[in-house]
């Protein structure tokens, strides 16, 4: 009987060491421990605490495996339906010498809410990682990967639908308890209505996906839904899916298809109007007979832009088949671009015969020119600030060219370079987008080849043509392009394979401008 009970002693001295000393939980208790105690007045006196919050998650241990042990805590509460469950508040937090300091902001950030907290394990990784489930209390759920190094958190992976619907899940696929991938569920209109399974797995220190699977319909009856299924597919743009690629080699035949670009947000934005039955849709013309047909694909998009494609399709094994595409747009197409603050439009002309471009304002019966391309210049789409009086644009986007940002002020009729790019320069401005009427969002990237399609985000100050760099890019990851709307900034990012550039997808990233920019 002795033995047992000492037995039973030491059972509960290792039990409580474990505790103290590596990994606590305290999920919706209303009375936190002593241990935790400290932590949380912590928090009361230096944070934000509401005091109907709760500890939803507790953990001590070394994380980032420095010898030092760090605390993750975090405040909210909890719900039996995890998708309500809400967490306010997430700290990396470090006993210092009786000192307690804090690793980093809140973790909760903006976006998102974080309904779960975790320290997870990642496949041949030592150290831990905390996990923060996400969620928009409604039809979306992912999740955020984050890790401390150098004493600072890192973000490490993000899943999650910017837009529509979506369900990504962190996955264990060898069940060995280490995290070794990923699946992003999408079904809703940023897919436009096809069931689409994109699988994760980690290799090194990057999650690559490695294999699509889509749900595709049956094989279309008609001329028009094989053009649409056609465009759709090219739309979307699915990567590592073996049945999107055999459907696309049966639905088109034609072996300079993908010189034509089907991937813009123009032909998604009309795809979309399509199925939906909207209105702005595109307009077919169908010229068929019994194994052959012509059908006209009409579409006017943003700025008034044309697009005017026909589709030639032969009939086999009793489906239709697409054998050419040919463009039949206009040499010249004029764009308005925006209203300026006293009614001119802001347009741009092109003259794809000339290869010459021009940014032109019309009011009433006159024209002002902005910026007429000199030397074979091109230059970009203009940008109106949000004032109406103030126009962006690049001087030259021409192919392996160098352009500079230029304010043309409406008002004061002046045209002002606001960055300092030469000619012998290795980049060029790629993008801008305005922030507000002092700052713009600009992209500067390197200027020559055909692999580099973006760049380094910054922020221009175009009073004193200061330029602070937001986000930079990698080896295999470049921003490309940006819009700026409602606090958010959604940024198109590139991501190739690998460092060979031979392969690459791309991805959407919505950035809160207050955690970017705090309160500029």
């Amino acid at each position: 009987m002795k033995k047992v009970i000492l037995i039973l002693a030491i059972m509960m001295l290792l039990c409580v060491g474990c505790s103290s000393n590596n990994h606590l939980e305290n999920r919706g208790n209303k009375e936190a421990s002593v241990f935790q105690q400290k932590y949380i007045d912590f928090i009361k006196d230096n944070l934000d605490y509401d005091e109907k919050d709760t500890v939803t998650f507790f953990a001590k241990e070394d994380i980032d495996l420095d010898g030092n042990n760090e605390v993750v805590i975090a405040l909210g509460h909890s719900d039996e339906e995890s998708s309500l469950s809400y967490i306010s508040q997430v700290y990396i937090l470090r006993d210092n010498n009786e000192k307690i300091e804090q690793i980093g902001e809140n973790l909760n950030g903006y976006g998102y809410s974080v309904n779960e907290v975790k320290l997870i394990q990642l496949q041949n990784k030592n150290k831990k990682y905390i996990y923060c489930g996400l969620t928009n209390s409604a039809n979306l759920t992912g999740f955020k990967i984050i890790e401390l190094v150098d004493n600072q958190p890192q973000e490490v992976c993000y899943s999650a639908s910017a837009t529509g619907a979506g369900n990504d899940v962190l996955k264990d696929f060898d069940n060995d308890g280490q995290f070794d991938g990923y699946v992003q569920n999408r079904w809703s209109y940023d897919v436009l209505y096809y069931s689409i399974d994109r699988i994760f797995t980690l290799k090194n220190d990057d999650f690559i996906i490695s294999k699509t699977k889509v749900d595709l319909p049956e094989y279309p009856d008609n001329v028009k839904e094989v053009v649409v299924q056609y465009l759709t597919l090219r739309v979307l743009n699915i990567e590592k899916s073996l049945e999107v690629d055999l459907r696309l080699a049966e639905l088109c035949e034609y072996n300079k298809a993908n010189y034509f670009d089907f991937s813009s947000e123009s032909w998604y934005t009309a795809l979309y109007n399509t199925i939906c039955e909207f209105d702005e849709k595109i307009n077919f013309d169908i010229n068929e007979n019994s194994d052959f047909a012509e059908v006209e694909v009409f579409y006017v998009g943003e700025y008034k832009k044309e697009y005017k494609y026909k589709f030639y399709l032969t009939k086999s094994d009793s489906k239709w088949h697409i054998v050419s595409i040919k463009w039949i747009g206009n040499d010249k197409e004029t764009f308005n671009i925006a209203e300026l603050y006293d009614g001119g439009i802001l347009s741009y002309v092109c003259d794809k015969s000339l290869f010459d471009s021009s940014i032109l304002i019309k009011k009433d019966q006159d024209v002002e020119i902005v910026y007429t391309g000199e030397d074979d210049y091109v230059p970009s789409l203009p940008k109106l600030s949000p004032n109406g009086k103030l126009i962006a644009y690049i001087d030259n986007v021409g192919f392996e060219e160098r352009g500079n940002a230029f304010i043309y002020d409406y008002v004061e009729k002046t045209n002002n370079q606001v960055t300092m790019i030469s000619r012998s320069d290795k980049d060029t401005v790629k993008k801008v987008e305005w922030y507000n009427n002092d700052l713009m969002f600009v992209i500067i990237g390197f200027a020559s080849g055909t692999v580099s399609q973006g760049g380094d985000l910054y922020l221009l100050d175009i009073n004193t043509k200061e330029l602070k760099m937001l986000r930079e890019t990698n080896v295999v990851t470049e921003f490309v392009n940006m819009e700026y709307r409602d606090g958010k900034l959604k940024l198109k990012v590139v991501e190739w394979d690998d460092e060979s550039c031979n392969t690459y997808k791309y991805r959407y990233e919505t950035i809160d401008t207050r955690e970017l920019l705090g309160d500029k």
